[in-house]
């Protein structure tokens, strides 16, 4: 993926998240942990992380709740563990609407879920949470948990050539000095030519959202007679 569909994408995933997820906040990934295990019609094994949160509304006790699911199950597992993991939260908590959040365990909780989400809740719905009908569950799944590493892509000791997919930046590459600051002036360690080459010394990929994988790699590479080793987007390297 390039880095202006990367940009483009972040922009609409933050307006989305904070819509669906207003009532979300940063928890630790150990407080409150409980592990429930898949012993009832094939649901994945998951972990609860962190308290269950209380964000009632107008007499409506709604709650909601982190799990994580550890990488290598089908779709239909982990479908029935969100739905599972809502019923059994809702029932211990006797709440009218449950929503669970799930995410991979190396993912950043505090951040928007990137496995999947559940709502337990009259007629599937949050906002139904004082309606007297009956509970449905809505699950919502992504596509990172699910996808396989892309083998065309580099690996840790492979040489690559650096490449650029932004029109504004046709002939040169910014390395950046760290994987979590990115964008500006201030964290580029230097400008390379297009066409540069390098060895792969790490790859980093960390989902942003359930549908997208932000993926770098940290190259070590000779400019102007100088050794620098730095962090780029998968956009910018290709096999040599």
């Amino acid at each position: 993926m390039n880095t202006l569909r990367l940009l483009g994408y972040l922009a609409i995933i933050v307006l989305s998240a904070c819509a669906d997820r207003a009532v979300e906040q940063p928890v630790a990934r150990t407080q409150g942990a409980q592990q429930a295990a898949a012993s009832q019609g094939g649901a994945a094994q998951y972990e609860q992380v962190g308290p269950v949160e209380d964000v009632s509304f107008a007499g409506a006790r709604r709650v909601t709740a982190r799990i994580t699911i550890p990488p290598g199950y089908e779709r239909e597992a982990v479908h029935k563990a969100l739905e599972q993991a809502a019923e059994l939260i809702a029932q211990k908590e006797n709440a009218s609407a449950v929503m669970i959040f799930a995410f991979r365990p190396e993912d950043d909780l505090s951040g928007a879920y990137t496995v999947g989400r559940a709502i337990y809740a009259p007629n599937g719905r949050w906002e139904d949470a004082r309606s007297p009908a009956p509970k449905q569950a809505v699950i919502d799944m992504g596509s990172v948990y699910f996808s396989e590493e892309d083998p065309a892509l580099p690996a840790v000791g492979d040489r690559v050539r650096l490449k650029s997919t932004l029109p504004t930046r046709p002939t040169t590459v910014a390395l950046y000095r760290d994987s979590e600051k990115w964008g500006d002036d201030e964290h580029t360690l230097a400008t390379v030519p297009v066409g540069t080459e390098g060895v792969v010394l790490e790859r980093k990929a960390r989902a942003v959202t359930a549908e997208v994988e932000l993926i770098q790699y940290h190259v070590q590479l000779t400019y102007k007679g100088k050794s620098l080793d730095g962090w780029v987007f998968d956009s910018n390297v290709e096999k040599q």
